[in-house]
């Protein structure tokens, strides 16, 4: 029979088997086992603690007689708090769900221990327990991750930590007017909040080897790395390793261990910038999704590590001239695979070059470049009887900002004969150059002397005229033994009858 506070409720020992009750008698004991949500459960509180109370009668027959026995149990809820890293319980010593009617006790004997083994005041020192027996409460403090009880690894909205749980009872025997003596024993199942672990990530670079060593820990014993994303795709440990990651653990004596993620520095995956003029930084982003046994709850760490090393090898180049064209070999370096050459901001591609009259080669290592030397691509600087002065200048620029990255010059002197051809006919063709001080010059609005030749091929920095040695004002002068002819470009600007030059 179940004493509630409104009624007493009656089962046949069959009956409360079904419920989920554990009813036996021994020679010597009456056994009473009642599960923390059965039906006929009361929530009671004493000093300010909640007890799972039941209390019963139990009627046993036998040949010449009932034997009646009332039995009553109240298990502690809550009475644990946590404070400065220390677990505190608190039990009622006395109250009326287990004394009804009594007013007299003493105390015979309280002690304590971890997992059904008792400790000595000797061992509870030496674990830094604390065990208090006052007038009204008995209070075991328990520093968190003290001996005895273990920690092991939880997951609260995907963040990686641990909870410290200890299995603790405690036994308490008194004497009282009513009941006489009573052994109240308590099995104490405690398991702290979860507490977010920081995890440390290191890279412990090996320049000469070219590896990156990255760890990452601590972790307790009961994770598992089970997978790398990797640019996107996520693997297994094994095609990891087979992409060139290499991922082992290291364990500690003190029950934890850290995982190694080895990687090299051409793995794919690995991104690789060119930031100063000797140094490359390298990106390992990836993702590592561990388990935990035997939850089998996932959490995931994301790593990205940068190292900057000094092994940058830049673009070199050389040059020279012929008769008729610039020439400039480029070797290529180790950061300039997708850098785009370019003179005067146009963007050297072998589609264009045949119309644009110059050539391009690529071969992956050299970078090979042929412009002619009446090309509007080429800057003249000077012109004198002993030659023209010319330069080509080509710059590299970061294939996706644009960004200026390495510039390669050459400069050559051409004979003044490229600019003038005499033919057999009496035709004569000159090429007017405009040298860069020039800057305002438009080569479309140069002319002979007689204004109405004008040029008949435009460049940006040429004007080609052809004539005949009898028109365009043309003079001639005799000597002995050949004529010279003579002509002038001029250039006005519009409205202005007087030349600039």
């Amino acid at each position: 029979m179940f004493h509630q506070p409104e009624e007493k409720r009656a089962l046949l020992v069959s009956d409360a088997w079904r419920a989920g009750y554990g009813l036996n008698t021994t020679e010597t004991r009456v056994l009473l086992r009642v599960p923390y949500n059965a039906a006929l459960i009361q929530l009671v509180k004493a000093q300010g603690i909640t007890f799972s109370a039941v209390r019963s009668s139990t009627f046993y027959k036998q040949q010449w007689m009932i034997l009646m026995v009332d039995t009553a149990v109240a298990c502690p809820v809550d009475g644990v708090n946590y404070t400065n890293k220390t677990i505190i319980w608190t039990v009622p010593k006395y109250f009326h769900a287990l004394c009804a009617g009594a007013t007299d006790f003493k105390d015979v004997l309280v002690e304590a221990g971890v997992n059904l083994h008792k400790l000595s005041a000797e061992e509870m020192a030496s674990r830094k327990y604390v065990l208090s027996n006052d007038i009204n409460t008995i209070t075991m403090k328990i520093p968190i991750g003290a001996e005895g009880g273990s920690y092991k690894t939880s997951v609260s909205s995907g963040k990686h930590g641990a909870k410290y749980s200890i299995n603790l009872f405690l036994e308490h025997q008194w004497e009282d007017n009513k009941w006489g003596l009573t052994k109240y024993t308590i099995i104490k199942e405690i398991e702290t909040p979860f507490e977010q672990a920081e995890l440390v990530v290191t890279n412990n670079l090996s320049v000469s080897a070219r590896l990156m060593n990255v760890t990452v820990g601590m972790f307790l014993l009961d994770v598992e790395l089970v997978n790398l994303t990797i640019e996107g795709t996520t693997v297994t440990v094994p095609e990891a390793i087979q992409r060139g990651y290499l991922a082992y653990e290291i364990h500690y004596a003190n029950g934890s261990k850290i995982y190694v993620i080895q990687v090299s520095f051409d793995a794919p995956g690995i991104k690789k910038e060119y930031v100063t003029d000797d140094t490359r930084e390298y990106t390992l982003n990836v993702t590592l999704k561990f388990i935990i046994l035997p939850t089998r709850d996932t959490f995931s760490v994301p790593i990205i590590t940068v190292s900057a090393v000094k092994d940058v090898v830049l673009p070199s180049a050389r040059g020279f001239c012929d008769e008729n064209d610039f020439h400039l070999i480029i070797t290529r370096g180790n950061v300039d695979q997708n850098w785009l050459p370019f003179i005067s901001e146009q963007h050297l591609m072998p589609e264009v070059a045949q119309k644009d009259y110059y050539s391009l080669n690529d071969n992956g290592t050299h970078l090979t470049v042929s412009v002619p030397f009446l090309s509007s691509l080429v800057d003249y600087k000077d012109i004198h009887i002993s030659g023209i002065m010319a330069s080509l200048h080509l710059t590299l620029k970061d294939g996706v900002t644009l960004a200026n990255k390495k510039d390669f010059s050459i400069s050559c002197r051409f004979p003044p004969s490229e600019l003038i051809q005499c033919l057999p006919n009496g035709t004569v063709v000159i090429t007017a150059i405009k040298l860069v001080r020039l800057a305002d010059l438009d080569t479309s609005l140069l002319v002979l002397r007689d204004k109405q030749c004008k040029p008949g091929l435009v460049t940006k920095k040429t004007a080609t005229f052809k004539f005949n040695v009898n028109t365009c004002g043309t003079s001639r002068t005799f000597n002995s033994t050949s004529i010279t002819y003579e002509n002038d470009v001029l250039y006005f600007r519009p409205g202005n009858d007087i030349p600039v030059y």
